[in-house]
Protein backbone atom coordinates (compact mmCIF):
# COMPACT_ATOMS: atom_id res chain seq x y z
CA UNK A 1 0.00 0.00 0.00
CA UNK A 2 1.32 3.45 -0.89
CA UNK A 3 2.42 5.73 1.92
CA UNK A 4 -0.43 7.96 3.09
CA UNK A 5 -0.29 11.69 2.55
CA UNK A 6 -0.58 13.03 6.09
CA UNK A 7 -1.64 16.53 7.09
CA UNK A 8 -0.72 17.93 10.49
CA UNK A 9 -2.92 17.45 13.57
CA UNK A 10 -4.59 20.86 13.67
CA UNK A 11 -5.16 20.89 9.92
CA UNK A 12 -6.93 17.54 9.82
CA UNK A 13 -9.41 18.87 12.38
CA UNK A 14 -10.03 21.83 10.08
CA UNK A 15 -11.35 19.31 7.56
CA UNK A 16 -13.39 17.58 10.24
CA UNK A 17 -15.04 20.80 11.34
CA UNK A 18 -15.58 21.97 7.77
CA UNK A 19 -17.33 18.64 7.10
CA UNK A 20 -19.62 19.07 10.10
CA UNK A 21 -20.36 22.72 9.29
CA UNK A 22 -21.03 21.84 5.67
CA UNK A 23 -23.62 19.26 6.64
CA UNK A 24 -25.33 21.46 9.24
CA UNK A 25 -25.07 24.96 7.76
CA UNK A 26 -24.90 24.36 4.00
CA UNK A 27 -26.89 21.14 3.52
CA UNK A 28 -29.09 21.95 6.54
CA UNK A 29 -29.11 18.37 7.76
CA UNK A 30 -30.74 17.68 11.10
CA UNK A 31 -28.35 17.49 14.08
CA UNK A 32 -29.12 13.79 14.43
CA UNK A 33 -28.07 13.16 10.83
CA UNK A 34 -24.84 15.15 11.25
CA UNK A 35 -24.06 13.19 14.40
CA UNK A 36 -24.74 9.92 12.54
CA UNK A 37 -22.32 10.74 9.73
CA UNK A 38 -19.64 12.00 12.12
CA UNK A 39 -19.98 8.83 14.18
CA UNK A 40 -19.67 6.73 11.02
CA UNK A 41 -16.39 8.41 10.08
CA UNK A 42 -15.14 7.81 13.62
CA UNK A 43 -16.04 4.12 13.41
CA UNK A 44 -14.41 3.74 9.98
CA UNK A 45 -11.30 5.50 11.34
CA UNK A 46 -11.19 3.15 14.32
CA UNK A 47 -11.38 0.14 12.03
CA UNK A 48 -8.68 1.40 9.66
CA UNK A 49 -6.43 2.42 12.54
CA UNK A 50 -6.69 -1.06 14.04
CA UNK A 51 -5.68 -2.43 10.65
CA UNK A 52 -2.71 0.03 10.66
CA UNK A 53 -3.98 1.58 7.42
CA UNK A 54 -4.07 5.09 8.87
CA UNK A 55 -2.28 6.74 11.76
CA UNK A 56 -5.25 8.33 13.51
CA UNK A 57 -8.30 9.44 11.51
CA UNK A 58 -9.65 9.62 7.97
CA UNK A 59 -9.43 13.41 8.18
CA UNK A 60 -5.64 13.11 8.01
CA UNK A 61 -5.80 11.68 4.46
CA UNK A 62 -5.30 14.63 2.11
CA UNK A 63 -5.75 12.85 -1.21
CA UNK A 64 -9.09 11.85 -2.79
CA UNK A 65 -7.67 8.77 -4.52
CA UNK A 66 -6.30 7.46 -1.24
CA UNK A 67 -9.65 8.04 0.46
CA UNK A 68 -11.38 6.01 -2.24
CA UNK A 69 -8.77 3.26 -1.99
CA UNK A 70 -9.38 3.02 1.75
CA UNK A 71 -13.13 2.84 1.16
CA UNK A 72 -12.67 0.03 -1.36
CA UNK A 73 -10.46 -1.86 1.08
CA UNK A 74 -13.09 -1.54 3.80
CA UNK A 75 -15.93 -2.69 1.58
CA UNK A 76 -14.05 -5.87 0.66
CA UNK A 77 -13.09 -6.65 4.26
CA UNK A 78 -15.32 -9.40 5.68
CA UNK A 79 -15.15 -8.09 9.23
CA UNK A 80 -16.13 -4.57 8.19
CA UNK A 81 -18.83 -5.91 5.85
CA UNK A 82 -20.46 -7.72 8.76
CA UNK A 83 -20.15 -4.65 11.01
CA UNK A 84 -21.58 -2.40 8.31
CA UNK A 85 -24.49 -4.78 7.67
CA UNK A 86 -25.40 -4.87 11.34
CA UNK A 87 -25.37 -1.06 11.32
CA UNK A 88 -27.74 -0.86 8.32
CA UNK A 89 -24.82 0.33 6.14
CA UNK A 90 -24.49 3.51 8.19
CA UNK A 91 -20.68 3.35 8.19
CA UNK A 92 -20.29 3.05 4.41
CA UNK A 93 -22.92 5.79 3.98
CA UNK A 94 -20.91 8.09 6.24
CA UNK A 95 -17.68 7.33 4.36
CA UNK A 96 -19.38 8.01 1.02
CA UNK A 97 -20.81 11.25 2.40
CA UNK A 98 -17.37 12.43 3.43
CA UNK A 99 -15.83 11.53 0.07
CA UNK A 100 -18.55 13.52 -1.73
CA UNK A 101 -17.76 16.47 0.54
CA UNK A 102 -14.01 16.09 0.00
CA UNK A 103 -14.53 15.95 -3.76
CA UNK A 104 -16.56 19.15 -3.54
CA UNK A 105 -19.66 17.57 -5.06
CA UNK A 106 -22.15 20.29 -6.08
CA UNK A 107 -19.81 23.01 -4.78
CA UNK A 108 -20.26 24.84 -8.09
CA UNK A 109 -23.85 25.62 -7.10
CA UNK A 110 -23.23 26.66 -3.49
CA UNK A 111 -22.05 30.25 -4.02
CA UNK A 112 -22.87 32.40 -0.97
CA UNK A 113 -24.23 29.42 0.97
CA UNK A 114 -20.62 28.62 1.87
CA UNK A 115 -20.42 31.75 4.07
CA UNK A 116 -20.93 29.89 7.40
CA UNK A 117 -17.68 28.01 6.75
CA UNK A 118 -15.59 31.17 6.89
CA UNK A 119 -14.31 31.05 10.46
CA UNK A 120 -10.99 31.13 12.33
CA UNK A 121 -8.97 27.96 12.85
CA UNK A 122 -5.85 27.65 15.03
CA UNK A 123 -2.64 27.44 13.03
CA UNK A 124 -0.21 24.55 13.38
CA UNK A 125 2.57 25.19 15.89
CA UNK A 126 5.42 24.42 13.52
CA UNK A 127 5.89 23.77 9.81
CA UNK A 128 6.12 20.22 8.47
CA UNK A 129 9.77 19.22 8.31
CA UNK A 130 10.92 17.73 5.03
CA UNK A 131 14.28 18.54 3.43
CA UNK A 132 13.33 22.12 4.19
CA UNK A 133 10.75 23.47 6.63
CA UNK A 134 7.45 24.50 5.08
CA UNK A 135 3.84 24.82 6.09
CA UNK A 136 1.59 22.00 4.89
CA UNK A 137 -1.07 22.77 2.27
CA UNK A 138 -4.28 20.80 1.95
CA UNK A 139 -4.98 19.52 -1.57
CA UNK A 140 -8.62 18.77 -0.77
CA UNK A 141 -9.35 22.38 0.17
CA UNK A 142 -7.75 23.67 -3.04
CA UNK A 143 -9.93 21.41 -5.17
CA UNK A 144 -13.06 22.39 -3.25
CA UNK A 145 -12.34 26.10 -3.74
CA UNK A 146 -11.91 25.57 -7.49
CA UNK A 147 -15.34 23.92 -7.57
CA UNK A 148 -16.82 26.72 -5.47
CA UNK A 149 -15.61 29.15 -8.13
CA UNK A 150 -17.26 26.95 -10.78
CA UNK A 151 -13.89 26.54 -12.52
CA UNK A 152 -13.72 30.27 -13.25
CA UNK A 153 -10.78 32.57 -12.66
CA UNK A 154 -11.43 34.97 -9.77
CA UNK A 155 -9.42 37.70 -11.46
CA UNK A 156 -11.57 37.52 -14.56
CA UNK A 157 -14.23 34.79 -15.02
CA UNK A 158 -13.99 35.24 -18.80
CA UNK A 159 -10.42 33.93 -18.90
CA UNK A 160 -10.20 30.71 -20.89
CA UNK A 161 -8.21 27.61 -20.02
CA UNK A 162 -7.78 24.14 -21.51
CA UNK A 163 -10.00 21.25 -20.41
CA UNK A 164 -8.34 19.04 -17.81
CA UNK A 165 -8.56 15.27 -18.34
CA UNK A 166 -9.27 14.41 -14.68
CA UNK A 167 -12.18 16.85 -14.24
CA UNK A 168 -13.36 17.44 -17.81
CA UNK A 169 -13.56 21.09 -16.71
CA UNK A 170 -11.41 24.15 -17.45
CA UNK A 171 -8.04 23.71 -15.75
CA UNK A 172 -7.67 26.07 -12.80
CA UNK A 173 -5.21 26.37 -9.92
CA UNK A 174 -5.57 27.11 -6.23
CA UNK A 175 -3.57 30.09 -4.98
CA UNK A 176 -3.03 31.12 -1.34
CA UNK A 177 -3.79 34.85 -1.33
CA UNK A 178 -1.57 35.23 1.73
CA UNK A 179 1.28 32.78 1.13
CA UNK A 180 1.75 30.00 3.68
CA UNK A 181 5.28 31.24 4.38
CA UNK A 182 3.66 34.09 6.36
CA UNK A 183 1.81 31.67 8.67
CA UNK A 184 4.01 32.43 11.68
CA UNK A 185 2.81 36.06 11.57
CA UNK A 186 -0.87 35.10 11.94
CA UNK A 187 -2.73 33.62 14.88
CA UNK A 188 -5.05 31.49 12.75
CA UNK A 189 -4.50 29.05 9.91
CA UNK A 190 -3.95 30.44 6.41
CA UNK A 191 -4.85 27.09 4.83
CA UNK A 192 -8.60 27.77 4.87
CA UNK A 193 -11.32 28.45 2.29
CA UNK A 194 -11.17 32.23 2.74
CA UNK A 195 -7.48 32.42 1.82
CA UNK A 196 -7.50 30.12 -1.21
CA UNK A 197 -8.27 31.67 -4.59
CA UNK A 198 -9.19 30.00 -7.89
CA UNK A 199 -6.99 31.36 -10.70
CA UNK A 200 -6.43 30.44 -14.33
CA UNK A 201 -2.84 29.29 -15.04
CA UNK A 202 -1.90 32.60 -16.68
CA UNK A 203 -3.15 34.73 -13.77
CA UNK A 204 -1.51 32.37 -11.29
CA UNK A 205 1.85 32.80 -12.97
CA UNK A 206 1.27 36.51 -13.50
CA UNK A 207 0.56 37.18 -9.82
CA UNK A 208 3.84 35.44 -8.96
CA UNK A 209 6.08 36.55 -11.80
CA UNK A 210 4.39 39.43 -13.65
CA UNK A 211 5.31 43.11 -13.69
CA UNK A 212 5.21 44.73 -10.27
CA UNK A 213 2.39 47.13 -11.18
CA UNK A 214 0.30 44.30 -12.66
CA UNK A 215 0.82 42.15 -9.57
CA UNK A 216 -0.06 45.08 -7.32
CA UNK A 217 -3.29 45.66 -9.22
CA UNK A 218 -4.24 41.99 -8.96
CA UNK A 219 -3.56 41.95 -5.23
CA UNK A 220 -5.76 45.02 -4.73
CA UNK A 221 -8.57 43.29 -6.60
CA UNK A 222 -8.24 40.09 -4.57
CA UNK A 223 -8.23 42.09 -1.34
CA UNK A 224 -11.47 43.85 -2.28
CA UNK A 225 -13.07 40.51 -3.17
CA UNK A 226 -11.87 38.51 -0.16
CA UNK A 227 -11.05 40.80 2.80
CA UNK A 228 -14.42 40.20 4.50
CA UNK A 229 -13.93 36.42 4.23
CA UNK A 230 -10.43 36.70 5.67
CA UNK A 231 -11.71 38.71 8.64
CA UNK A 232 -14.38 36.08 9.34
CA UNK A 233 -11.61 33.50 9.36
CA UNK A 234 -9.57 35.47 11.90
CA UNK A 235 -7.05 36.68 9.32
CA UNK A 236 -6.54 40.41 9.68
CA UNK A 237 -4.34 42.32 7.25
CA UNK A 238 -4.53 45.85 5.83
CA UNK A 239 -4.94 46.52 2.12
CA UNK A 240 -1.46 48.03 1.96
CA UNK A 241 0.14 45.05 3.74
CA UNK A 242 -1.75 42.65 1.50
CA UNK A 243 -0.76 44.41 -1.71
CA UNK A 244 2.91 44.40 -0.69
CA UNK A 245 3.17 40.72 0.25
CA UNK A 246 6.11 38.94 -1.33
CA UNK A 247 4.44 36.16 -3.26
Amino acid sequence: MKKMVIIMTIQKYILQEYFELYMSDVEHLAPASVKKYVSAISKCSDFLRQKTMIKDTLYEVADITQLKNLRDILLTDEEFYALNSRGNHMYSAGFNKYIKFAEGENFEAINDAIAPLYKPFPKTKTPTLTSTAKWTRNHILRQQVIKLADYKCEINPAHQSFIAENTQKPYMEGHHAIPMKYQEHFSYSLDVYANIICLCPICHRKIHYGLKNDRHEMMNQLYEQNSSKLIKSGIEISKTEFANLDI
